[in-house]
């Protein structure tokens, strides 16, 4: 699993908005529906940003409901989406 410095990604024009949550784990997520990739930086140092690739919108919008994001991310979206 590759993960791409926050910093080289976020405002360049290669990521869509991105938007605080309550997480302990996850900082920002975002989502393009156009190229299905969720966009997830988590809480680490330095941050990370990863993107999922494959990822349908309901997911995305489960994962805005979830109650614990960080678990949501490990048992719904790292099993089953790759990351580039």
């Amino acid at each position: 699993m590759q993960a791409i410095a926050a910093d080289r990604v976020v405002g360049r024009g290669m990521s869509p908005a991105m938007r605080s949550v309550e997480s302990e784990s996850l900082a920002m997520v975002g989502y393009d529906p156009k190229r299905r990739e969720l966009h997830v930086r988590f809480r680490s140092s330095p941050p990370r940003l990863y993107i999922y690739t494959g990822v349908p919108l309901q997911v995305f919008e489960g994962l805005e409901r979830a109650g614990s994001k960080g678990a949501f991310v490990n048992q719904v979206i790292k099993p089953h989406y790759p990351v580039r």
